[in-house]
């Protein structure tokens, strides 16, 4: 009888491991979700802007300061500040288009300026600030290929002393 009380013990502990291993595998606890990580763009010497029109980049590319003020300085691509108009006018850098992500049916304006196969450059108000990835996300279902995000943004931009431009007015 202990014999069988045993067998039945130790295939309850089988039982009970096997299962908290699949819910483990199958449902991972949602204490320990990992925010996402994105791949960074960085230029080297074998990677030119025209190679980059010719693939299909991830989902999302994020671009650091460098990058982001190398392609200013080359003019390569079209700058977006996805801010709102206020925050915008405040202060910008030059050339950006403001197309605000809560806005773009309303702004449609500013989306025939940008060709569908010229490379975008979506920022906002910084690193804390997600609405750059939101317009680029819009920019992607519209059929922009070429949209980078600068993370580090407006805040990363005018910190580093580039140059900005601020409008009067409201």
């Amino acid at each position: 009888m202990f014999r069988y009380a045993w067998e039945a013990f130790v295939l309850f502990l089988v039982a009970f491991f096997l299962a908290f291993g699949y819910r483990q595998v199958a449902h991972p606890p949602l204490a320990t979700t990992v925010k996402p990580t994105y791949p960074t763009f960085s230029f080297s010497n074998s990677v030119t802007y025209q190679a980059l029109l010719n693939v299909d980049l991830p989902d999302t590319v994020l671009l650091q300061l460098p990058e982001a003020k190398v392609i200013f300085d080359s003019g390569w691509a079209i700058f977006v500040d996805a801010r709102p108009p206020e925050a915008y006018r405040s202060g910008h850098i030059p050339g950006a288009l403001n197309l605000p992500y809560n806005a773009v049916d309303q702004n449609l304006e500013v989306l025939v300026q940008i060709p569908v196969d010229t490379p975008v450059i979506v920022y906002c108000g910084g690193a804390e600030c997600e609405a750059s990835l939101h317009l680029m996300r819009n920019l992607k279902q519209m059929g922009y290929r070429h949209v980078l995000v600068f993370f580090g943004g407006w805040k990363e931009w005018e910190n580093a002393g580039y140059p900005v431009v601020r409008e009067e007015g409201p």
